[in-house]
Parts: C-alpha cells; sequence; structure tokens
C-alpha cells in the first residue's frame, strides 16, 4: 500500500495542476542537459526587462549549482542551438506571436492577467532551432517566477537556500515534462517585514558591530530569496540603515520588479525614528503632532515621496502611528480625546497624505494600505473612517498567537480597494524559535484568503529570518496558490515534502516519519504556551521578589506569587508540570534523531530544528527551577534551592551549548547570542544565568524558617 502522505499527494496535485497545452497536444518530455547531449541555452537579448535579467542570473546559477555546467546564454534566436529556453513578457516578443498564429501556443492564458505564466515545449520555433522551452509571463516578474519554477521542479533548488544552505546533489540529466500553467496568485501584494533585522549587522563580514548599516550584499539576498519565494514586495529597514535602503539596493528592488513598501511604523515609506533630525536640520519644532507640528510632518513625508515616486513600484502606507510603535493618543499631548475627533483627524492626515502623492504619481498607479492594529481597529469601527478607494485595508492578527480575532464581512467585502493582512510567523526577537506551524498559518490565511476575501495583500512578520524556514515556506507558498491547502491534511503533506527536501531523507523513511513526529509534537507544545510568554512571567520574579527589604516581606511575597494564568500568557504553573516530561522526552528523541539525517545535512538539523527544541525545552526546564528554588525557600530548604537552581542553570546551559555547535561558516554571527534587546521576554541564557544567580544568592542570604507553629 502506498503512503497516505504520499498518496494525499498525487491526489491534490491531480486536482489543482491545471495544463495550458493546446487541446489534444500530448505533455512532451525534454531534457534540458544530459552527459553527452547538449545543454539548453538561455535567450537573453539585449534589451531583457531587468526582472527577467535578474531571473535568467539566478537560474544560471541554479542550472550551475545543480548540474556543475555553466548555462550558456544567446542575445538573439538565429544561432543554431539544440533546444532554446525562452523567457519573454506576452506581446513584447515577436516570435510568440508566430508560434500563437500557428496554434502552437495559447496566449490567451495569460495576456492581461497578474503575474500569470505558461511553461511548455514548443517544437521547431524557427529553422535553426529543433525545440524551445517558452517561459511567457504576463508581466517581466511572472517571466522570472516561471524560470523558478523549472529551477525547483527540474534542478531540485531551494527557494529559501539562502537561510537553509541547502544545495541538491549534481544530476547529470535534468528533465521538464510537460506544460505548466498558472493562472495568477491567490493574494496579489505577497511580502515581508524581517522584524529582528540586527541579526542581518556583520553577517556576512563578522567582526565587532560597528555601525548600524546592513551591506547592500545582503540586501541583494534577501531580494533574491523574496522573488525566489513568489513575494513581491519587501518592506522598508526598520531601525538599521536609517530606516532607509541605500541608493544601489532601492535601484536593485525596483530592477527585479519588486514593490517597496512600510510596515505601521513607516507612512508613507517614512521611518519615524529619522523625523526630530530631519526637523532640526529643516527648522522645524521636532514634536511628532499633527494638531500643533503639521507642516514639519507633510514636509517630512513629501521628502521621501519625491524620492520614491521615481520608482515605479510602491505601495504606500497611509495614517498616522505614534513614535516607538504605540497609538498616536499615547504620545501625542495634543491629540483629540474623542474617537469622533480622532477619526475626523485620521481622515484629515489620510486626505493630505494623498494629495501629496498625487502631486507626483497618476491617480491610477497609486496603491495604499491602511494597517489596523490598536487605535486605527479602533476608529475603524465607529464607520466615521473615510479610506481612499485605492486603499487596501489591512487585518491584523493577535501578534502573540498568529490568529485573525476579526476578518472582513458584508458590505465591507465591497469596497474597492480590497482586504489584506498582517501576519506574524513569529513575535520579536524570538531567537531560535519557530512557534507557528504550517497548520496554524494553513487554518488562519484560509479564513482570510478564501472564506474572507483578503486576497489584495499580505504582510509577513518574519521576525529573524534564519529562524522560520519551515514557516517562510508555507506562508508564502499559500500566499501564491493557497488551493492545495484546501484538501484536509495538505499541512502534513507539505510538512512531508519540505522534511525530505532539506533534511535529504527518503519519502516513507524512518527519517521522515521521525523528523515530522518531532515538529507535530514540538509545535504542539510550543503553540499551547509559547516558551516566550514563560520568559515574559519568570523573569520579572527574579527582579522584583529580590526588591524586598527583608526576610517577612520576602516570605510574603514569594507565598503569595503565582504564575500568570490569563488570555494572554497562557503560562501556569500546572502546564509547566503537565508538559515538562513531554519536552524532556522530545529532546531526547530530537537528539536520537540526528542519525537519521545524512552527514551533509546535520549542520542544518541542529540549526533550525535541535536547537529550536532544546530552546524551549530548557525555558520550561529553567521555570519549573525557578518555582522549586521558591518553594525550598519557602520550606527553609537551603540544599533544595541549590538543587533548583542548578537544574534551571543547567537548562539555560543547555541553549547556550547548542548555540556553540551552531556557530559554524558565514552564519557565526547569526548565533552569537549577545545582541538582543534587553526586553522581559527576550531569549538570553547567558544573561538568564546571571539573574538566576543573584536571585539565589538573594534567597540564600536571607534563608526563609518555617513560620513557628501556632
Amino acid at each position: 500500500m502506498k503512503d497516505p502522505i504520499t498518496l494525499l499527494t498525487t491526489m491534490i496535485l491531480m486536482s489543482v495542476v491545471t495544463l495550458g497545452a493546446i487541446a489534444g497536444e500530448a505533455p512532451k518530455k525534454i531534457q534540458l542537459t544530459g552527459p553527452s547531449l547538449e545543454a539548453a541555452v538561455l535567450y537573453v537579448p539585449q534589451n531583457v526587462e531587468s526582472a527577467i535579467n535578474w531571473g535568467g542570473k539566478d537560474f544560471s546559477k541554479d542550472f550551475q549549482e545543480a548540474t556543475g555546467k555553466t548555462l550558456k546564454t544567446t542575445p538573439t534566436l538565429g544561432g543554431k542551438h539544440r533546444l532554446l529556453i525562452l523567457p519573454a513578457v506576452v506581446d513584447k516578443e515577436p516570435i510568440l506571436e508566430k508560434l500563437e498564429k500557428a496554434g502552437k501556443l495559447d496566449l490567451s492564458q495569460v495576456r492581461g492577467k497578474w503575474e500569470s505564466y505558461l511553461i511548455q515545449a514548443v517544437p521547431g520555433i524557427n529553422g535553426q532551432v529543433p525545440d524551445a522551452l517558452v517561459v511567457v509571463g504576463s508581466s517581466p516578474r511572472a517571466v522570472a517566477y516561471g524560470l523558478y519554477e523549472i529551477s525547483e521542479k527540474s534542478l531540485g533548488t531551494d527557494p529559501t537556500k539562502l537561510w537553509t544552505d541547502y544545495i541538491p546533489s549534481k544530476r547529470d540529466s535534468v528533465f521538464w515534462e510537460g506544460t505548466s500553467y498558472f493562472s495568477g496568485p491567490s493574494v496579489k501584494y505577497r511580502g515581508y517585514f524581517i522584524n529582528d533585522e540586527k541579526y542581518l549587522l556583520n553577517w556576512i563580514q563578522p567582526g565587532p558591530i560597528r555601525s548600524k548599516n546592513i551591506e547592500p550584499e545582503i540586501w541583494a539576498r534577501i531580494f533574491e530569496t523574496a522573488a525566489r519565494t513568489r513575494a513581491n514586495f519587501v518592506s522598508l529597514p526598520d531601525e538599521y540603515n536609517k530606516g532607509y535602503l541605500d541608493d544601489a539596493s532601492r535601484m536593485l528592488l525596483e530592477e527585479r520588479g519588486l514593490f517597496l513598501t512600510g510596515n505601521h511604523l513607516q507612512g508613507m515609506l517614512v521611518q519615524t525614528m529619522n523625523f526630530p533630525d530631519f526637523c532640526k536640520k529643516n527648522g522645524f519644532p521636532t514634536e511628532w503632532s499633527w494638531v500643533t507640528n503639521k507642516q514639519a510632518l507633510l514636509a517630512f513625508w513629501e521628502d521621501k515621496v519625491a524620492y520614491n515616486a521615481k520608482f515605479k513600484h510602491n505601495i504606500w502606507p497611509i495614517g498616522l502611528r505614534g513614535m516607538d510603535d504605540r497609538d498616536i493618543d499615547e504620545v501625542d499631548k495634543s491629540a483629540p480625546k474623542t474617537k469622533e475627533a480622532m477619526a475626523a483627524m485620521m481622515n484629515e492626515v489620510m486626505e493630505a497624505q494623498c494629495k501629496l502623492l498625487e502631486k507626483y504619481i497618476p491617480a491610477k498607479d497609486i496603491v495604499t494600505t491602511f494597517t489596523m492594529r490598536g487605535l486605527p481597529f479602533e476608529l475603524y469601527k465607529t464607520g466615521l473612517l473615510k479610506l481612499p478607494k485605492h486603499c487596501i485595508l489591512v487585518w491584523g492578527d493577535s501578534g502573540s498567537w498568529a490568529t485573525f480575532p476579526a476578518l472582513p464581512s458584508g458590505k465591507e467585502l465591497e469596497r474597492e480597494g480590497g482586504h489584506g493582512t498582517y501576519y506574524h510567523l513569529t513575535y520579536c526577537d524570538n531567537h531560535h524559535v519557530e512557534w507557528v506551524s504550517p497548520t496554524v498559518i494553513c487554518t488562519e490565511m484560509l479564513k482570510a484568503i478564501d472564506g474572507r476575501k483578503c486576497s489584495q495583500y499580505v504582510m509577513y512578520n518574519v521576525g529573524d529570518v534564519r529562524e522560520l524556514p519551515l514557516s517562510i515556506a508555507a506562508g508564502f507558498n499559500i500566499a501564491w496558490d493557497h488551493r492545495p491547502w484546501q484538501a484536509p491534511g495538505y499541512d502534513q503533506v507539505f510538512m512531508a515534502q519540505w522534511i525530505r527536501n532539506h533534511f535529504d531523507v527518503k519519502a516513507g523513511s524512518v527519517g521522515e516519519r521521525t523528523i515530522l513526529n518531532l515538529y507535530n509534537r514540538y509545535f504542539a507544545l510550543e503553540s499551547d504556551m509559547r516558551c516566550t510568554s514563560v520568559m515574559e512571567v519568570v523573569r520579572p520574579i527574579m527582579w522584583d521578589a529580590p526588591k524586598q527589604k527583608n526576610n517577612d516581606e520576602l516570605r510574603k511575597v514569594l507565598s503569595e506569587l503565582n504564575f500568570k494564568k490569563d488570555e494572554r500568557f497562557r503560562v501556569s504553573e500546572e502546564n509547566l508540570k503537565r508538559d515538562e516530561p513531554l519536552w524532556e522526552k522530545l529532546r531526547t528523541d530530537a537528539v536520537a534523531a540526528l542519525s537519521l539525517v545524512p552527514e551533509q545535512r546535520r549542520q542544518f538539523y541542529k540549526d533550525c530544528r535541535l536547537l529550536h527544541i532544546e530552546t524551549s525545552s530548557g525555558v520550561n526546564r529553567f521555570a519549573m527551577g525557578l518555582r522549586r528554588m521558591i518553594d525550598a525557600a519557602l520550606r527553609g530548604d537551603k540544599a533544595g534551592i541549590d538543587t533548583a537552581c542548578e537544574s534551571a542553570r543547567s537548562a539555560m546551559q543547555v541553549i547556550l551549548d547548542r548555540r556553540e555547535t551552531a556557530m559554524h561558516g558565514h552564519w557565526e554571527n547569526w548565533f552569537r547570542g549577545d545582541y538582543n534587546w534587553d526586553i522581559k521576554w527576550s531569549l538570553r541564557p547567558d544573561q538568564s544565568i546571571t539573574e538566576l544567580e543573584a536571585f539565589r544568592k538573594r534567597l540564600a542570604d536571607l534563608p526563609l524558617a518555617p513560620p513557628a507553629a501556632q
């Protein structure tokens, strides 16, 4: 009997693949290269669109990696070639029109559509080229996507290889079989926001952190990965590079045909943290206030609108957010005090912003977004906001739990600009934690895309980027084509396929089943009670309880101390005790499974599976150790305090040790662990060990004898 996952995969693919071949024509299998066969030649005319040119460069790199051969290129269609790979935009390459008139291509399938493409073998395109593999798209970006499909299916290329270091095993022969037609993506605009950019600093050039500039080489790789995963926009940097892209990187983004946008802090594609310097330079007051400093805000926005308007691909966030990611009424004392007045002010802001855009950009080319996080959502619910017609209304998830508390319905779905989503694949500095499973992503995104029609836009917050290869792959796969994900159990199919590709284990093997089981168990435990939430609960205990000046006060505080149990944290002592043996068993099994992974992929397994599991299990054990220290102190048990402290310390030491094993090659700076935000949930085991020792000394220095018997 076939493996159930393999069988389900076959059924799903049969149900969703749409072939675009001419009626009656059998799909053709063609060979791109072979041991004694002249390799295909890539057609790259001198005036080729830049997005196709970049897609061709990426494809050539993939070809070299997979075959060891250099892919030749030709600028003309006049030479003699066994097989020509012919990428082109519909109605932009005359030879395609001739082939269509001859009945060899049906270009109506892609003409006038958004990011649609057709890949088809065509015999006899002219007298000198017997066969061609045509990649025709509705736009240059769509053509590049078609080339990436060939890379993945024929060459075994990983779209996220920048983060996974995966290079396919060499193959002597490369084939393309049949015809592939993609009618267009499930979500029109798709991209990401790198929340924890600090790990990009000095990544390629290891050494001390001396500046806050991410090298252009890094942005180039990020843009390449975006294109390969079928994203079509990238968000502005947040804290680094002064919140802007350097000119060369901005030009490269445009050349790849990718859009620039910003998150909810970057209205009008401007980073708010630069406002004070702008004002000082130009003689304005520095208050971030529409009420008292309107002209300064307008000048600040216009400065960057004029710059970015020189580029074709922009998505403009509008609205008004306060500094430090807070609502404007929290930071501006002059802001209106009622929701009605606040809505009127927001309408005035958006009207002024749109007038600025229309000053530099034709109205038909303007695309804006309004992200409803915090106050903007409250204002939207009043019904008083007047959103521009071209504005995409972006619905936010719950952040910590990656679920949508609200989505559009009814008449809301009729608005012209449509709807989109902002979705957290991680949440702020969750270093070495990938907690959102493909199952959760599938459930939530299908609600948004299919049931609620949020099909215009999705902004993924991808946190540290490298920590989330599976989640990123799932998120962008759903946004690109959500149809397969509608089949029951496809999340497991996708995960099994991803595991086979990235850990080099065979379908149906013990290795595949074991690693899939590890992922499912990990996601079940981590999603139920996130380790970062555990840290948010227990770290303040080490800070606050020792502040008491005498034994009686400390005893009272510790006696009344209960780990929180509420909707936000989902942390409780009961759950910590329940999960403790489950985490330990998972960690033991994950260590044992290392032997099932081929040598060439063991480092990746250590970095992106074992480290995640040991991080989460270590946090759970750390919390329980802290709880037991407190219980021992209340019993007056000094030895018990030390024993529990050692258990907690060793849990953090395991995380540190595993990070050490991850420090290899060009990822050395990524795992350095010494450059995290100093926030409650920050996973800094070195700092936690220091805090733990101080807490132990406080308990030991002020021994808490049991209360006298009454």
